[in-house]
């Protein structure tokens, strides 16, 4: 005889009919070939016995001490198997003030969830390798989702991807908000560290003075998706999104940086790393995206409201692609090539609202090939010595197999 028994349900399901259904469930069914026993599953008396740290890897951080609480899921992390596992910090709700890093001196690797809750913090979050910090979503301060919000004396980013002078892989924030609060001292997100599978996805980053988006030096390989950037206007000194690497980025595919007051910054995006940047919308801004790195990628780029300079380019740049760039801004300068001389400027007045595509290349002087009809494409390869000039093939050119005989015949 075997006994189907309910499964381990937690204090707070409180629906009467999953309470039905447990009942329901707890009835013995008979099975001719066992003789065993009837027993019946233990109720979890709370959310530490449903969610074990020493049985399955998760753990409740609001079952833990804690002065606030960051300080609670600090703790999870410390009761967590060296193993790492999950801190489940969804029970922790509404405003929470944070005295502390809940990611201080904590080197185990694993996921930490958060829900519904303004995590007002007064320290840097600084995760640590192979970490993952998810939210339930884009949120509002003090009223929806997932925001980690900088107190007024915090002074420096309010989320860091790891810091150390190793490499750290595997380190991520998804489907939350960083607020900057206004704070003048603070910055959003850096990452100076974190490189292979490391990055953003569903991040909107609000309220930022001087930088929103910060990807320095030593990020190389990180990538980032589905980001807004948003703020009011503070100075034109404001960077809302920095890349500033060395090494190759994975791309920033799927942004939005947006002031939507003056004074505008001089600079929306600085790039200054080589990669892919795609499908990116830009407003309130002098110039919207700065390209200052050779091997650039631009591919789906759009320019609003209150921007003078969609795309410039900068001295020296070699090897960029630009593929599909629209702007809404009348008469407004699509791109601006200070890489070659004098300086190319396509604008409304000469294309219209965009361009399909623009190339630099390489080379003394430097070659520009575009699908405007205002560009001359300078692209010029020199002639190859007799030596190195293509064997050809003395059989002839292969004949191409007929689609009839390619394709079996229907039977």
């Amino acid at each position: 005889m075997v006994w189907l028994h309910s499964c381990c349900v937690s204090k707070r399901t409180n629906s009467p009919r999953i309470s039905s259904l447990t009942t329901a469930f707890s009835v013995p069914i008979l099975v001719a070939l066992f003789g065993a026993a009837p027993l019946c599953a233990q109720q979890c008396a709370d959310s530490t016995s449903c969610h074990s740290a020493n049985g399955v890897g998760v753990i409740a951080a609001d079952q833990q001490p804690g002065a606030d609480g960051c300080a609670r899921v600090n703790a999870s992390w410390s009761a967590l198997p060296a193993t790492g596992g999950v801190v489940d910090a969804r029970w922790i709700t509404a405003t929470q003030p944070c005295a502390s890093d809940p990611f201080e001196e904590v080197a185990k690797t694993g996921e930490t969830l958060l829900g519904g809750a303004t995590f007002q913090t007064s320290a840097t979050w600084v995760l640590g390798d192979k970490s993952i910090v998810q939210g339930i979503g884009r949120g509002d301060s003090g009223s929806t989702n997932t925001v980690i919000q900088a107190a007024p004396n915090l002074s420096g980013p309010v989320l860091q991807l790891a810091s150390n002078n190793s490499a750290f892989e595997g380190v991520r924030a998804k489907d939350l908000t960083i607020d900057c609060n206004a704070n003048q001292a603070a910055t959003g997100v850096l990452n100076n560290v974190a490189q292979e599978e490391s990055g953003l996805r569903h991040v909107l980053i609000v309220g930022c003075t001087k930088i929103g988006l910060d990807i320095e030096d030593g990020s190389q390989n990180s990538s980032y998706d589905d980001i807004e950037v948003l703020s009011a206007g503070s100075s034109n000194s404001a960077r809302p999104v920095v890349v500033n690497t060395r090494g190759p980025l994975r791309g920033v595919h799927g942004l939005t940086v947006n002031t939507w007051s003056e004074p505008y910054p001089n600079i929306a995006m600085q790039i200054r790393s080589m990669g892919s940047y795609t499908d990116m919308h830009c407003e309130g801004a002098f110039t919207c995206f700065y390209v200052d790195a050779n091997n650039v990628t631009l591919v789906n780029i759009e320019c609003g409201p209150n921007v003078s300079t969609c795309v410039l380019i900068a001295p020296g740049v070699r090897n960029l692609t630009i593929m599909g760039l629209y702007s809404s801004v009348s008469g407004g300068v699509m791109i601006e090539n200070e890489a070659v001389s004098p300086a190319q400027v396509l604008t409304g007045a000469t294309d219209g609202y965009g361009v399909g595509w623009y190339a630099v290349g390489d080379g003394t002087p430097t070659g520009v090939c575009s699908s405007s009809t205002y560009v001359t494409c300078t692209f010029r390869m020199p002639a190859p010595p007799p030596q190195s000039l293509p064997i050809q093939d003395p059989i002839g050119p292969r004949r191409p197999t007929s689609p009839r005989l390619a394709v079996p015949e229907r039977q």
